[in-house]
């Protein structure tokens, strides 16, 4: 076994290396794929990319991806799936990236992916950082929310699905948002941030929000998002908006549902069952599937994703990093 470790100093050579086969796992990737096509675009100052090949033995120029990692600094970074089953090139590789990784000149405090490389990842960090830094101790631990993942059902399963057949003919309608509805649509999406712990409602230390995110941190994401033209509102017949859902993360063949919100008064009316049917309808012209996360606190089968034809495809887990006396 011959294992390399290869550090790439722009992110085009690196998605020109492993894209093909990152892609062949693009839900679990979307994250990593994501970022790194962003940092195609704006540079890879402040952030790492790297990648383990596994080379033959008679021909070094031969080689095959083993595992792959994109890391922001001071933020967070992103592990892909093993493409190997064997253990021990699982574990050592792993142990490879990470030791260059923590040789790189950037930092991250929080481990973002799917298992079994995420635990691998978080246990060999954990261990690097005792050996560098006995006094730190750093660990990590998840926080909530964990998401289960799911993907679309195909353009004809949503088609005959009761969420779309309930709504035809009573003249409700999806639409893009306009530049008016923003004062509105900010609410919503802090009241969405508030909702699962991302802001905190007040100043008081209990409500402090647990990803230290900063206060205007609603505004600037629906600000990035409503520019990319991904904000859409589910409207009643007289064009009054009643739901809210984003377009997030668009990869190769595939891209994300997030910032689902439907406010109180509105709620149990359907409203955001349907929305989500024809967005997802809508996204389908374009993209191979439509893939989404929920909050693993709800039933991982019946949930309102679930009834509207998701099918149910893994776990997402975040790890916060922490020392002690302080919390994550």
């Amino acid at each position: 076994m011959s294992l390399s470790v290869q550090r790439y100093q722009d992110a085009s050579t690196f998605l020109k290396e492993t894209r093909q086969q990152l892609e062949l796992y693009e839900l679990q990737h979307i994250y990593l794929l994501h970022t790194a096509f962003k940092l195609e675009k704006q540079g890879l100052r402040n952030s790492y990319c790297g990648a383990v090949w596994k080379h033959n033995k008679d021909d070094q120029e031969q080689k095959e991806l083993i595992f792959a990692i994109v890391a922001l600094d001071n933020d967070t970074l992103y592990p892909g799936v093993f493409f190997t089953q064997n253990e021990q090139e699982r574990r050592i590789g792993t142990q490879m990236l990470m030791e260059d990784f923590f040789a790189a000149p950037i930092e991250a405090n929080v481990i973002r992916g799917h298992d079994p490389s995420l635990s691998m990842v978080k246990s060999v960090w954990e261990k690097l950082a005792l050996s560098q830094s006995p006094s730190l101790n750093i660990s990590f631990k998840a926080t909530e929310p964990i998401c289960w993942t799911y993907t679309s059902p195909t353009e004809e399963e949503l088609k005959i699905s009761k969420a779309v057949v309930s709504i035809q003919g009573q003249g409700y309608f999806l639409r893009e948002a306009t530049t008016p509805e923003f004062p509105l649509l900010l609410a919503w999406t802090r009241a969405f941030l508030v909702h699962y712990g991302f802001l905190s409602n007040g100043n008081t230390p209990e409500n402090k929000n647990k990803f230290d995110l900063p206060s205007d941190f609603d505004f600037l994401e629906l600000t990035s998002e409503f520019q990319l033209g991904n904000v859409y509102v589910w409207c009643a017949p007289d064009g009054l908006p009643v739901s809210m859902v984003w377009k997030r993360r668009p990869v190769g063949t595939g891209c994300t549902i997030a910032y689902v919100y439907t406010p109180e008064r509105f709620r149990g009316r359907g409203y955001a069952g349907s929305m989500v049917a024809a967005f997802t309808l809508k996204l389908l012209k374009t993209y191979k599937y439509v893939t989404l996360m929920v909050d693993a606190k709800q039933d991982v089968k019946e949930n309102l994703y679930a009834r509207v034809g998701y099918k149910f495809a893994g776990t997402m887990i975040r790890y916060q990093g922490f020392t002690p006396n302080t919390t994550a």
